[in-house]
């Protein structure tokens, strides 16, 4: 089926067929990833209802900064307890994105979960 995403105004944004399980990903503006309705339409049929899309930009970045961290001093001078902390935040985070029937409260979950992790791992290598 083809895959329309539109922005708050209704204007198309992004096009794309979804694969034989139905899922898909479309690139959108880095500006326009608040407040997007997905809908999906076969051939002579109506199209879906609007669903609000999921934005993982968030997360993608929580993971980089994530994976930047796990390189540096503080994390390998860090307790244990906090490594494993980030390294689990960050393995579920991968998992969350790579879901695409993830929701935004688990991407958002997930993104502060590796946040989080590497705050504190900061906070106390500044201490």
């Amino acid at each position: 089926s083809t895959v329309e995403v539109k922005d708050k105004d209704g204007n198309v944004i992004g096009t794309t067929t979804a694969d034989e399980n139905g899922n898909f990903t479309v690139e959108v503006p880095a500006d326009k990833t608040a407040d997007l309705a997905v809908t999906a339409q076969e051939a002579g049929k109506k199209a879906s209802d609007p669903v609000k899309a999921t934005d993982k930009t968030g997360l993608e970045k929580a993971i980089n900064d994530g994976n930047d961290a796990q390189a540096g001093d503080n994390y390998k001078n860090a307790a244990e307890a906090d490594k494993k902390a980030l390294d689990d935040a960050l393995a579920n985070g991968e998992t969350v994105k790579n879901d695409p029937n993830a929701t935004q409260d688990q991407v958002d979950a997930a993104q502060k979960a590796i946040e989080d992790a590497i705050k504190n791992i900061n906070d106390k290598a500044n201490q």
